[in-house]
């Protein structure tokens, strides 16, 4: 049976009287010198040792790269004064520390469910290190992918939640290292490293050294940023003129902040070789900047977080355009009781509302004086009299502003037929061009 039976470090694998695979602690370690300090302060010859008394003891005890003890130990030596050898003991002892091991439980009783990726951890055990641990971690987010996860979600940030939610046994939002030990035997996750186990976790990722880890601390492990966006800013409207600079802020926030990816169009606006919108850039605080804003430039724009596309911040820019008026004739002559005609062409972003004015006032609609054509587009003014003379303005009015184009009617008993005059003044040598 101990040989599909994988056990944790410190520990090895036991036939019991039911025919059972057990892991107990190991009894005896390889000799091997490759002191270490434990995160217990204690000092150990080799790292078998080490796992070896975090069994028997029942604590978590891991590495402490800092070498605090092996500090200790030299200072130690170099002030503690000498002292006579005391009587041999008959007591057993550990050979790093000296801890007398009487008062603990047999064996057969300090058994573990817990698992790693050696089948004989001993002295040719392989350390965790961080490459090795980083490709552990690459192989969970795989396996748990194919495990955990539905084909209606996606993204790193729901799987690592749905993760933390399942090694969370007894859901109090932290991860202890029974919980990862039985996590580890439950799934059978020895096969997806050689040399680290999922307890290892809490060596590298326990920021604040508390022995759990939380779910920002399960987060960070496997960098994904806890990302959000208020719900009331999922859609933001942005409006500007043909030519302005604007800069559209991403809400989508996390922890710590994560790198935002701009798109349009579903094209990174990092990448995009587009002329036209090679205009843009992206701050580093994740704003974007489009510089000399053009029609070409409206549309939607979406921000996300470079690891999370499921939550995304969507912007409608809207570019919109002085209008531009232009009224023909420009000045015309009738006689009383004649119909006179003006035309007003009007361009702009969005579709300018048109209407006429008289010498600066608004037209007296009531009557059958005034017929306005299309979208105000045309004015006819008919049974024209002597009071119909002035000064007809067209008046074009969008959000991004107004703008307006005379046309001028004189009224008189013998209008000169349409052509044209030319009038020289030589007085100050400036030539005049009139229209009738």
């Amino acid at each position: 049976p101990c040989e599909t039976t994988v056990c944790g470090r410190g520990r090895e694998c036991e036939v019991n009287q039911l025919g059972e695979a057990v892991c107990i602690c190991q009894r005896i370690c390889k000799k091997r010198k490759k002191p270490v300090c434990g995160s217990d302060g204690h000092f150990y010859v080799n790292h078998c040792e080490l796992h070896r008394t975090a069994c028997l003891t029942d604590k978590n005890i891991v590495i402490d790269h800092r070498d605090a003890c092996l500090k200790k130990k030299h200072l130690e030596k170099t002030t503690k004064p000498t002292k006579p050898a005391a009587a041999p003991s008959h007591e057993k002892k550990t050979e790093e520390d000296g801890l007398p091991w009487k008062n603990l439980p047999p064996f057969e009783s300090r058994r573990t469910i817990v698992v790693t990726a050696d089948p004989n951890p001993d002295s040719t055990q392989r350390e965790c290190s961080h490459e090795d641990y980083d490709f552990m971690k690459e192989n969970l987010l795989v396996f748990n992918n194919e495990k955990l996860m539905d084909s209606k979600k996606s993204g790193n940030e729901y799987l690592v939640s749905i993760m933390f939610s399942h090694y969370d046994q007894n859901n109090n939002g932290q991860l202890e290292a029974e919980e990862l030990w039985q996590a580890a035997e439950r799934d059978h996750l020895g096969q997806l490293s050689t040399s680290c186990i999922l307890a290892d976790m809490l060596l590298f990722d326990d920021a604040d050294k508390d022995g759990r880890l939380n779910i920002n601390e399960f987060y960070l492990a496997f960098s994904v940023s806890v990302v959000s966006l208020d719900k009331a800013l999922e859609v933001n409207h942005v409006t500007a003129r043909v030519g302005d600079n604007v800069e559209i802020k991403c809400d989508v926030t996390g922890t710590p902040p994560p790198p935002i990816i701009w798109r349009r169009n579903d094209m990174d606006l990092s990448v995009l070789n587009d002329e036209e919108i090679k205009v843009s850039q992206v701050f580093v605080d994740g704003s974007l900047y489009l510089t000399n804003v053009q029609l070409v430039h409206a549309g939607n724009y979406t921000c996300h977080a470079q690891r999370n596309k499921d939550i995304t911040q969507t912007h409608v820019l809207h570019v919109q355009t002085l209008p531009e008026v232009h009224v023909v004739p420009k000045l015309q002559s009738r006689a009383p009781g004649e119909l006179a005609e003006m035309e007003c062409h009007v361009i702009g972003v969005p579709q300018p509302r048109v209407y006429w004015l008289k010498n600066d006032e608004e037209l007296k609609m009531g009557s059958e004086k005034y017929t306005i054509i299309g979208n105000s587009t045309a004015l006819v003014v008919g049974k024209i009299t002597y009071s119909d003379t002035g000064a007809y303005m067209c008046v074009a009015t969008n959000p991004a502003g107004t703008t307006r184009d005379i046309s001028s009617l004189v009224v008189q008993d013998q209008p000169a037929r349409s052509k044209q005059r030319h009038i020289i003044l030589l007085i100050f040598n400036i030539n005049f061009h009139l229209e009738n």
